[in-house]
């Protein structure tokens, strides 16, 4: 009878190892998950794009105690820009992210005109030689360009961004006067400051190197200046230059991994 019972007790026990094997050998094993995308650390960057400025140039010169006024629109078309950018991220969890950036753009924009005052033939032209903005920035990274280009290596590589900070602007006029009573030209050169709000999206295509497009609105001061040239007749000259920006560009970064485990 204790042999019988040992046998029954042995083989329930084999049974019952025998189903737990089974049952882990079909168990499917555990999905892997994506590491997330590493924002930190310090980059710099290429951009390039186009600007609109808009805006007004007034001019007011006084010959022999008659005053003319000429007043020249700068909506003209679009310039062009083009530079770099260096920065630093910090990725405060793992979709938030904030960073500093400074910003430097060569830009070439050359609005000319031309108008007769009460006799008077005047010309015109507002120039703009670069741009610079010192931002910060704050980000929320997500995936949405990483689904659709079919990237699921990593999460969180798309990140949209806001801006804003600082911005810097060296601007020149220059106004001439053919006659035929008053002759003179009058140069002014000028670096402006204002301020800069803006935003875009940045995708990191490889764990150093990202892409991004961006938009910003550069809001300026006016610009006023009054020169008086000796006679005869004496001339008293007061140029003003008001001037906001919408910018459009595109560029790219690499971020250095030294210190950021990327």
């Amino acid at each position: 009878m204790k042999r019988l019972w040992g046998s029954s007790i042995a083989a329930l026990l084999v049974g019952v190892s025998s189903g737990a094997l089974a049952a882990d050998l079909t168990k499917a094993p555990p999905v892997p998950v994506a590491p997330l995308y590493n924002w930190n650390g310090f980059y710099i960057g290429f951009n390039f794009g186009g600007a609109f400025p808009n805006g007004t140039f007034t001019d007011d010169f006084t010959v022999g105690g008659v005053t003319r006024s000429a007043s020249f629109t700068t909506n003209h078309d679009m310039g062009f820009v083009g530079g770099g950018q260096i920065g630093y991220n910090w990725q405060v969890s793992p979709n938030f992210v904030l960073g500093v950036e400074g910003m430097f753009d060569g830009a070439q924009f050359n609005d000319n005109a031309e108008v007769t005052i009460v006799g008077e033939n005047i010309a015109a032209s507002a120039n703009m030689d670069w741009i610079a903005t010192a931002t910060g920035r704050i980000g929320y990274a997500g995936n949405l360009l990483g689904n659709i280009l079919g990237n699921t290596a990593q999460t969180n590589s798309t990140l949209y961004y806001v801006k804003g900070g600082g911005a810097w602007v060296k601007n020149s006029i220059t106004v001439t006067d053919f006659g035929p009573v008053a002759h003179f030209s009058d140069s002014i050169s000028n670096t402006r400051s204002g301020w800069v709000v803006g935003g875009g999206i940045e995708y990191g295509v490889l764990p150093n190197f990202t892409v991004k497009v961006e938009y910003d609105y550069i809001g300026l001061g006016t610009l006023t200046r009054t020169d008086v040239f000796a006679g005869p007749p004496i001339i008293a000259n007061t140029a003003s230059l008001s001037r906001n920006i919408n910018m459009f560009t595109v560029g790219a970064n690499y971020k250095f991994c030294l210190f950021a485990g990327c």
